[in-house]
């Protein structure tokens, strides 16, 4: 099995122990994984702007590269995660637009809403 590479878009920074947490929980379950930092800086909430960067950031990964976005400010509430696959790429993050922008690129996609939280 190749090793899957794994990249990281958050807007939680990088002073506390979030971003850890993230990797570690990614590390347990996927032992192999090469985890890959987009950015932890967007302005906090801005989905806009987390948007925009995974947009820009997603081509230039290779095949087979699980993007995990979170920018939402609606962290921890009720909204839907959002599972997709786009021109052999795969996104997950919540049903807020942040995916949007990477999928309107694609030149095919394909989205699921996710329903078990575990």
């Amino acid at each position: 099995m190749k090793t899957p590479v794994v990249a990281l878009l958050t807007d939680f920074g990088t002073r506390d122990w979030y971003v850890g947490s993230i990797r570690g929980v990614i590390l347990v379950r996927c032992p192999r994984a090469q985890l890959l930092d987009i950015t932890h800086e967007v302005p906090p909430q801005d989905v806009v702007a987390g948007a925009f960067t995974l947009a820009g950031a997603a081509p230039w990964f290779p095949r087979g590269t699980v993007f995990v976005a979170v920018v939402d400010p609606g962290v921890g509430s009720d909204r839907s995660l959002l599972a997709a696959r786009a021109d052999g790429r795969y996104f997950v993050g919540p049903d807020n637009g942040l995916l949007a922008l990477a999928l309107a690129n694609a030149k095919r996609y394909a989205a699921v809403r996710l329903t078990n939280r575990r």
